[in-house]
């Protein structure tokens, strides 16, 4: 419990203190410097408090900064497959779309069942035009997330077929 929460302490200690205590960790645990440290990778766990930080920052429209933490959080764990997948978000707001598809391609592949990944790679496809690739990366989210309704549809309407052609 609040494993997850410790993770971010190296990289904002003042804001972990205050949602450890907020989300009631301490009245379970007891204060956060007494509490067992999870047994994580040390890179592992810096790179999801970047990633963690990049991902507040793009909620807040903060593209250039929530970049930069994400790129920290892929060069402190390359294999971070959320981070990756973050990244190409930020950076198809940032209009940098061959980046973006690196990041989304990039995530899919560390992480094959990130349906996330698959979806972020098959819309950017769609809107680039490459409409084989495009469906084929639908396929995968369809088959990865079946009850993803939204997905389903965006496939049908791209491969322009019948309900019961989409698996």
């Amino acid at each position: 419990e609040g494993s997850e929460l410790r993770t971010l302490y190296p990289v904002c200690p003042h804001t972990t203190w205050v949602l450890w205590g907020e989300l009631g960790y301490e009245r379970e645990l007891g204060l956060l410097a007494d509490a067992p440290w999870p047994l994580v990778d040390e890179r592992a766990s810096h790179s999801v408090g970047w990633q963690n930080l990049g991902a507040a920052l793009a909620e807040r429209g903060r593209y250039d900064d929530a970049a930069s933490y994400l790129e920290r959080a892929i060069e402190a764990y390359p294999d971070n497959a959320f981070a990756q997948h973050q990244l190409g978000l930020v950076e198809q707001k940032r209009g940098r779309v061959a980046e973006a598809e690196a990041h989304f391609t990039r995530a899919a592949a560390i992480e094959p069942e990130l349906a996330a990944a698959h979806l972020a790679l098959a819309r950017l496809l769609a809107i680039a035009g490459r409409k084989d690739e495009a469906v084929a990366r639908y396929r995968e989210v369809v088959r990865l997330s079946p009850e993803d309704e939204t997905a389903r549809e965006e496939l049908r309407r791209l491969a322009g077929t019948e309900d019961s052609a989409i698996p």
